[in-house]
């Protein structure tokens, strides 16, 4: 069976190498700044909803 490879969100294969997904990158920065200031993770999920970037593809929602 052939083994297929998971990259953590912020990450992608493209052309062979490992790149920076710059639009999750900023989603994961403002998470991580809300909840250091106290932001509940009812909000946080919230605020990536209303952000809509997809945790993985062919899905129509965060998961």
């Amino acid at each position: 069976m052939k083994k297929k490879r998971y990259f953590p969100f912020e990450y992608r294969m493209a052309s062979g190498q490992t790149e920076i997904v710059h639009e999750e990158s900023s989603l994961l920065q403002n998470l991580f700044d809300n909840y250091l200031k106290g932001a509940s993770l009812i909000k946080l999920a919230e605020t990536a909803q209303q952000i809509g970037i997809k945790f993985r593809e062919n899905t129509e929602r965060l998961e």
